[in-house]
């Protein structure tokens, strides 16, 4: 896979990383999750297989947020 960002490499194994997501609100949110990441750049990417996963820990951790605001 190509980088979209540098056209660089995407190493093709899954790491452990967080992830910001930036919203109009409540703003930031940081989740865990596996991604991969450009050996260039360090940009990270997900597939598939992997987007309902962080799709849950996203909306875990949003309703964690916005509970405090």
């Amino acid at each position: 896979m190509k980088c979209v960002d540098c056209g660089g490499k995407v190493k093709s194994e899954r790491e452990e990383v967080d992830l910001k997501v930036t919203l109009n609100n409540p703003g930031v949110v940081i989740l865990r999750g596996e991604a991969m990441r450009c050996e260039n750049c360090g940009e990270k990417y997900t597939d598939e297989d992997n987007f309902e996963k962080l799709a849950d820990e996203f909306d875990k951790k949003y309703s964690e947020k916005h509970k405090r605001n």
